[in-house]
């Protein structure tokens, strides 16, 4: 029986097989957190606020889209251009218009990615993406009145089914000054959904995943 031996040759990436090759970019096809943020620009010489969007999303693109011209072949066919809507603020401080230049946009592939819309003033700019969204991510502060008011509006959207193929809910809370008991544990929160308390401390804030129940299999797996 001849000795163990091990080969020394170095094959470097471009002369590996196309399957392999094509099978190493798709495993870099990973789920990311999308994050979208909703600013406010006090105008002075109107003496009024503004929304400046998108602008404080720190999202970088895919680095499978600018590794080379095959690498992001592959990524065009799992990421699209997405949330160019939230980049309306084309209007500096006093009221003069810009110089026109292109919206920018994010890369997101929907059935992977979370998309994080920050506070409750997020969703209604995520209005033309509901029917795409699987994972979403929001922030409330159940201190307030206000915060309170909020997610009770959010717990409509979802009795609604306005988000259809939305299958998982992070809602990271700032604090539990509002914590009913009957959260502590898993339970229904909205009828057909999940809810499971994470990373709760008192007085830290904890995080309410929401998970969607499924009945008969998944909708999507269906439609195949």
């Amino acid at each position: 029986m001849s000795p163990a031996t091990t080969t020394t040759t170095f094959h470097p990436f471009p002369l590996l097989p196309f399957e392999l090759r094509l099978q190493i970019w798709k495993s870099s096809i990973t789920p990311r957190t999308v994050s979208l943020r909703v600013g406010t620009i006090w105008r002075p010489y109107n003496r009024e606020a503004t929304y400046s969007l998108l602008s404080s999303s720190t999202t970088a693109a895919p680095a499978l889209l600018h590794t080379c011209h095959e690498s992001r072949e592959v990524g065009l066919k799992a990421y699209t251009q997405a949330f160019s809507e939230w980049d309306t603020d084309r209007v500096n401080l006093w009221r003069y218009p810009e110089p026109p230049r292109p919206a920018r946009y994010l890369w997101v592939n929907f059935d992977l990615d979370m998309v994080d819309i920050g506070g409750w003033l997020g969703i209604q700019f995520v209005a033309k993406y509901t029917r795409h969204i699987r994972r979403l991510r929001m922030e409330c502060n159940r201190t307030s009145t206000v915060g309170r008011q909020e997610f009770r509006l959010w717990r409509g959207r979802l009795q609604t089914g306005l988000f259809e193929r939305l299958r998982e809910i992070e809602n990271a809370v700032r604090d539990d000054a509002w914590f009913p008991e009957s959260w502590r544990g898993d339970g229904a929160f909205v009828e057909g959904w999940r809810l499971e308390v994470r990373n709760w401390e008192d007085g830290r804030g904890y995080t309410l995943l929401m998970e969607k129940m499924m009945s008969g299999g998944d909708d999507d797996a269906n439609r195949g």
